[in-house]
């Protein structure tokens, strides 16, 4: 990562926990974090969608484009990347959480979080977007945490979309919703 990069994610880090964290606030991005180990929260909507007809595409969709962002993010990028965790980098920075033992870059709690949000978004419509509120606080969750930098959010964020975005376009492709009668 570039030195400037570096720097402002640190930065910002430390600004967070100087001014933002308050006891009550940290056990709500506790909660949204743990809502986000192992895809928790989008693999229970997932799955819910997969017992209604209606919506089985979109929750097949989201669960595909979940299984996407963990092969890009967790067995490709993290190992690539390398990027240590922001505790164990950051001097003064406290994590607020036990220590993932995976590498920092990119979120999968983020990237996971927005492409289920994404999948939600094309597959129910407008209320499916609401789904980005929680994906939001997940992934600033992780920030405030002090186990994720602010580029690795981003970044997770970014991945996400385009995993959600990919994964429809091949389900559109090769699964396309029976027409109108």
């Amino acid at each position: 990562m570039g030195q400037w990069l570096q720097g402002a994610d640190a930065w910002l880090l430390l600004q967070v926990q100087e001014h933002l964290r308050t006891p009550i606030l940290t056990e709500a991005m506790r909660f949204f974090t743990a809502l986000g180990n192992w895809g928790l929260l989008w693999v229970a909507v997932s799955a819910a969608l997969l017992l209604t007809k209606r919506y089985r595409r979109t929750g097949i969709v989201a669960l595909c484009s979940l299984l996407l962002c963990f092969i890009l993010n967790d067995l490709i990028l993290k190992l690539l990347v390398s990027r240590p965790r922001p505790f164990d980098a950051v001097p003064g920075l406290v994590s607020l959480i036990s220590p993932p033992g995976t590498y920092s870059f990119p979120s999968g709690h983020t990237s996971s979080s927005f492409s289920a949000a994404f999948s939600y978004r094309r597959g129910l419509g407008k209320r499916g977007g609401l789904f980005f509120l929680p994906a939001f606080l997940m992934g600033f969750s992780r920030i405030y945490l002090g186990v994720h930098y602010f580029s690795d959010v981003l970044a997770g964020a970014a991945l996400g979309l385009l995993a959600g975005q990919t994964v429809w376009l091949f389900a559109r492709r090769w699964f396309p919703e029976k027409a109108a009668v």
